[in-house]
C-alpha cells in the first residue's frame, strides 16, 4: 500500500463476478481518488498519524477535497463547511418530512428508483433502510448485513425515506444500527432460518397504511 495516504472511506466496487473491497484514498496531490483494492490473504500494515483532517465533499459528478485541508474536531470525518457543500448531505439526513437539498438533487431524487429493504444482523437486530435501486446490494455489504432483502420498490427518493420511516415507527424494526454494536455482532451467528423468522415477527402487525402512508408535503 502506498505510504502516507489520506483515506476517505472503505469501498465495495460491483464487479462481473461479485465485488471487490478496499480503499478510496485521496491521490498525493489531491487531483482525485484512488481505490487500493484489499485482496484476500494479502498482509497489510498501517499506522495512522494526525491531525485528522477533512474528508472533502461530494458534488453531483465528482469529489472535491477540501479547500483548506481543514483539522475535522470530534468524531466527524468532514469540517462545517464541507459538510454543508456535499451535494448529498441533507439525502443522507432526511426521514421524508421535507426536503433540504438543492433543487437540482430534488429533481435526481425524484426521477430516481429506489429500494425500500430490510436487512438483519447477528444479534438480532431487524433494520429498514432505503437504497438507491442500483446499489442496494452494495449498501446491505457496507452495512455488514447478515441477510437483506427488499421490501418494495418505489419512485422519488423522498416517497422512499417515507414509508422507511413509516415502517419504523410501526414495527420494533430499527432505522439505524451504530458502527459498535456492529462490531459487538461480528463474534455471533445467525442461521437463516431464525434470520426469517425474526422478519416475519417484526412484520406480523405491518398493515397497509404502514406501506402505504399518506404523503407528507
Amino acid at each position: 500500500m502506498s505510504s502516507g495516504v489520506h483515506l476517505i472511506t472503505h469501498t465495495w466496487r460491483p464487479t462481473d463476478h461479485g465485488f471487490d473491497h478496499g480503499l478510496t484514498v485521496w491521490k498525493s496531490d489531491n487531483s482525485g481518488t484512488e481505490f487500493i483494492p484489499l485482496n484476500w490473504g494479502d498482509s497489510i500494515a498501517w499506522s495512522i498519524s494526525g491531525p485528522r483532517k477533512c474528508i472533502g465533499y461530494r458534488g453531483p459528478i465528482r469529489r472535491h477535497p477540501c479547500p483548506e485541508n481543514r483539522v475535522v474536531v470530534g468524531g466527524g470525518v468532514q469540517c462545517g463547511p464541507c459538510m454543508a457543500t456535499d451535494y448529498y448531505a441533507e439525502c443522507v439526513r432526511c426521514n421524508g418530512s421535507y426536503c433540504k437539498a438543492t433543487p437540482e438533487r430534488r429533481e435526481e431524487c425524484r426521477r430516481a428508483t429506489y429500494a425500500v429493504y430490510v436487512a438483519v444482523f447477528s444479534d438480532r437486530s431487524v433494520k429498514v433502510g432505503v437504497s438507491v435501486k442500483g446499489r442496494v446490494k452494495t449498501r446491505w455489504l457496507e452495512q455488514g448485513a447478515d441477510y437483506a432483502g427488499v421490501l418494495l420498490e418505489v419512485d422519488d427518493g423522498m416517497r422512499a425515506r417515507q414509508i422507511e420511516s413509516s415502517i419504523g415507527c410501526s414495527t420494533s424494526a430499527t432505522v439505524m444500527i451504530s458502527g459498535a454494536r456492529k462490531a459487538q455482532a461480528l463474534v455471533s451467528i445467525l442461521d437463516r432460518s431464525e434470520a426469517e423468522a425474526l422478519v416475519a415477527n417484526t412484520f406480523s402487525g405491518l398493515d397497509s397504511h404502514s406501506i402505504n402512508p399518506e404523503e407528507v408535503i
